[in-house]
């Protein structure tokens, strides 16, 4: 065999050696890959959740070992896994999270928390009920939040306790349609945020059902009735009345009235009228029917304007 045979066997043998010898790992083949699905998140209002979990790309080869944060004020990491981490806002301001794979390289997400993602929260997580007759209020916010309600020409502070409940005692009963002003303010990591409502008193008593309980009786329930509510039964022409005694508040309270016409059993029609003590209607039921004896439930329910 010639030289130039010789040379050219040996370079074919060369080439089919690198052409099925395996890849090893870490080779330009093969090189790592790593980075973050996102290179930015802002928690904002329309971006709300209470933490989110960030995933690594797609085609990522190595696992995450570790991410911090570079201002925690602002932003944490709560929970580190292989494919991804969860970031928990901690306040107002910007932050830079860093994450490292198990091979050294890294990647960063630039986080944002904006001022009304905490507005947001304090609307959110703030809830009470206040409605005529009420004398004591319950208030489920944010621990720490602080405010006033004033009703009328009175004014009630608070301060949520660490579990965010504060209770407000009111002085007196107040009229329906009294104006009602709530203002809260929470002071978080890189701010202050406020929250406030204007509203006029509304009504949460109402007429829920009647049943025939004999041939001249009809028994009414009434829902979240006050002591001094007046409540009027009209039947064939004639208005039966019934003073209430005693707060039901937020509950159901049976009224039996008298008449002095008989109850159909098949189909009998009524009205019904509930007014507080300042003679203001709570509510006013026209042309109820009872058939077969009883009514269909009525849970309407009314809830004040909110400005």
């Amino acid at each position: 065999m010639s030289l130039k045979r010789k040379l050219f066997a040996t370079w074919i043998i060369i080439l089919l050696i690198f052409a099925f010898m395996p890849v090893l790992p870490g080779s330009a083949a093969h090189a790592a890959t790593f980075g973050m699905r996102e290179s930015e998140w802002s928690f904002d209002e329309d971006n709300y959740s209470m933490s989110m979990w960030l995933p690594v790309q797609e085609d990522c080869t190595e696992e995450i070992d570790k991410a911090e944060s570079s201002n925690t004020s602002v932003a944490v990491v709560t929970t580190v896994k292989t494919n991804e981490i969860n970031v928990k806002p901690a306040g107002i301001g910007n932050c830079t999270v860093t994450v490292t794979s198990k091979g050294g390289s890294t990647a960063t997400i630039a986080i944002t928390v904006k001022r009304d993602y905490y507005t947001h929260m304090l609307k959110s997580e703030t809830e009470y009920d206040f409605s005529y007759g009420d004398k004591v209020i319950k208030l489920e916010t944010l621990p720490g939040v602080k405010g006033s309600l004033k009703v009328g020409k009175d004014k009630y502070t608070f301060t949520a306790n660490s579990k965010g409940n504060a209770t407000i005692k009111l002085k007196k009963v107040y009229k329906l349609k009294t104006r009602c002003e709530y203002n809260a303010s929470w002071t978080v990591p890189g701010g202050t945020v406020t929250h406030k409502k204007s509203y006029k008193l509304d009504s949460q008593t109402w007429f829920q059902q009647a049943d025939r309980t004999g041939s001249k009786k009809i028994k009414v329930e009434i829902y979240n009735p006050h002591k001094g509510d007046v409540i009027k039964l009209k039947y064939k022409g004639k208005t039966y009345t019934k003073k209430v005694k005693k707060d039901a508040s937020y509950k159901s309270m049976a009224v039996t009235f008298k008449v002095k016409k008989k109850v159909s059993k098949s189909k009998a029609t009524f009205s019904i009228k509930v007014l507080n003590k300042y003679k203001q209607t709570l509510d006013n039921k026209k042309k109820l029917e009872m058939i077969d004896g009883t009514t269909a439930e009525d849970d309407d329910d009314y809830e004040g304007d909110e400005e």
